[in-house]
């Protein structure tokens, strides 16, 4: 496809990175040979939908809190693969499973960990990833509210990028509160 006038030709690496980019931005240029050969790079420019995605990590850790109430372990796996879910660990002594969701090659933003080893207070944690690195969200089956914490062992900047605002947004869900002591570490 030809280049709109007054565009430099590359000369140079840098440059050539540069003009793709541009391609690919003005959609001059639909398939790309940078890491996976599609839109990788788009995808990292562009701003991250996290209403959307808060909504679906506060509707994902619903389900394993209603369940915690209310399921068992022995049919925890096979409800958790109905709903969308596959499972990453399992350790049926102990009684703890991890599961991931399970959208079509897509990075999911948390992986879930419920832990049935306490039957009177089933546990439900789930650890971010990504650009809202450094979440928690935590459930006990005999609580009324799903907390959400910044990860402990890490400091104010070692978060993602988008895991502040991540969190205001879970805040704002009627079913979630704050830890006072994070209020205070990380002067929200």
């Amino acid at each position: 496809m030809k280049l709109p006038t007054g565009w430099w030709r590359p000369n140079s690496p840098s440059k050539r990175a540069n003009l793709l980019l541009r391609q690919i931005l003005l959609g001059l240029r639909w398939r790309s040979n940078i890491s996976d050969g599609g839109l990788a790079m788009l995808g990292r420019l562009k701003s991250p939908k996290l209403l959307e995605r808060a909504k679906l990590a506060a509707k994902q850790m619903g389900y394993f809190r209603l369940f915690s109430q209310n399921g068992s372990f022995d049919g925890l796996a096979a409800s958790a693969k109905r709903a969308g879910f596959e499972m990453a660990y399992e350790d049926a002594l102990q009684k703890v499973a991890g599961f991931r969701w399970a959208d079509d090659g897509a990075h999911p933003d948390f992986i879930f960990l419920v832990s049935y080893e306490n039957s009177g207070a089933v546990s439900v944690i789930a650890e971010s990833h990504r650009d809202i690195f450094g979440l928690i969200m935590i459930s006990h089956s005999h609580l009324p509210k799903i907390r959400i914490e910044m990860k402990p062992s890490l400091e104010r900047h070692e978060l993602g990028r988008n895991a502040h605002r991540f969190r205001e947004i879970l805040l704002t869900f009627p079913d979630f509160e704050a830890v006072a002591e994070e209020l205070i570490r990380f002067k929200i």
